[in-house]
């Protein structure tokens, strides 16, 4: 009921108006084009939209600017609406496919990525679709058969080192008695020797350290001093020259691996002698790494490649087990079995040049019983 009909003539002048804004006779300042349909302007407060009839006549329908502005802001805000409203429906639409299918996959990467890096923690996550919480309880059940694999390794392989230390703790003792009671021979063969009474002594005392199953667990100062005892014997029997260097200080008393040093230099004096008939021993701490350094040296026939790829090959893995190297072997494994990957051995030999073994252990701190704390 706002629009008014205009009629026009040729001339664009009003033949007929129902607005009381337009006088018959008035003259539509708007020009006919002829290239469109239609034809929007505005007029005397009132919009106008023109078009021409098959009567040659033209035809108007006028409504006020005002009742016009007002129905355009209401189209416009219904058409924001209407946006608004899509525009909710599809990000809407974008959440609940972000809930359904992307979410549950970022978290199944998330959880397997976990798991390649080794947590075997259980999912307790509850996604809320069927598909997916079935795919989660398929993975807690793999973390579940990896952990129980490993928990079965781990035990396996401590008891395997178990066994084999105790083989050869079997092989070394045995071996060193041997050795010693050839010296006594030796001794018992001469005339009478007032320093049969300290050799018998340092042998009872390394005995008596060796052969004790109360302690597994010794200290660096304990492992020098069984050291000096045993260098003292040896030299009973071999005819060579000891530099003996070890540096003062609290780490001594840090607790270690028994039988740590002894196997080094047995070692080195059955096989490192040489013509030079010296054998050199350094212990000092390096209290920037927080580490106790041991360095055995000799100056012997030195150990083939073959040899030392022999000597570090891991616990149990040697293809034919031999005499020889024994005492390094058991110094390997127990630093393995006590000090994991925190302590280091390494061997440089040269051929017709001698050994030089060196061990890098952690400096340890009691804690509490059956505790180690590494610095």
């Amino acid at each position: 009921m706002d629009y008014k009909l205009l009629q026009i003539d040729e001339n664009m002048k009003i033949c007929f108006s129902e607005s009381e804004d337009f006088k018959p006779g008035e003259e539509i300042a708007q020009e006919w084009t002829g290239k469109e349909k239609w034809q929007s302007f505005n007029q005397n407060g009132n919009h106008l939209l023109l078009a021409k009839g098959k009567m040659g006549f033209y035809y108007a329908l006028a409504v006020p600017l005002s009742i016009y502005n007002k129905e355009i802001s209401i189209w416009q805000e219904r058409m924001l609406i209407i946006m608004a409203v899509s525009f909710a429906i599809f990000y809407s639409i974008v959440i609940a496919i972000y809930h359904m299918i992307v979410k549950p996959i970022q978290k199944l990467k998330q959880e397997i990525e976990k798991t390649g890096k080794g947590n075997f923690e259980r999912i307790e996550d509850d996604i809320g679709i069927e598909e997916f919480h079935q795919v989660l309880a398929g993975i807690n059940t793999m973390r579940e058969d990896i952990k129980e694999l490993q928990e079965k390794e781990k035990k396996e392989e401590e008891l395997r080192k178990k066994i084999e230390i105790e083989k050869l703790m079997y092989q070394i003792n045995p071996h060193f008695v041997l050795n010693t009671l050839y010296s006594i021979q030796w001794m018992a063969q001469r005339d009478g020797n007032t320093e049969i009474r300290e050799f018998v002594h340092n042998l009872t005392a390394i005995l008596s350290y060796n052969l004790g199953k109360e302690k597994t667990v010794s200290s660096l100062r304990t492992e020098v001093e069984i050291a000096k005892k045993y260098i003292e014997i040896q030299k009973q029997r071999y005819d060579f020259e000891v530099r003996m260097e070890v540096e003062e200080g609290s780490y001594l008393d840090a607790p270690t691996i028994r039988m740590l040093i002894q196997p080094l230099i047995e070692n080195a004096l059955q096989h490192g002698l040489g013509t030079v008939g010296k054998l050199e021993l350094w212990i000092f701490s390096d209290p920037y790494q927080n580490y106790a350094v041991i360095i055995v040296r000799d100056y012997g026939e030195g150990l083939s490649r073959e040899k030392i790829r022999e000597l570090n090959q891991p616990l149990g893995t040697e293809e034919k087990q031999r005499r020889s190297g024994i005492g390094l072997r058991y110094v390997r494994y127990m630093l393995e079995t006590f000090y994991g990957e925190n302590a280091i051995l390494n061997i440089n030999s040269v051929q017709k040049k001698g050994t030089k073994v060196t061990i890098l252990i952690p400096i340890l701190k009691e804690k509490s019983k059956g505790e180690k704390n590494f610095d």
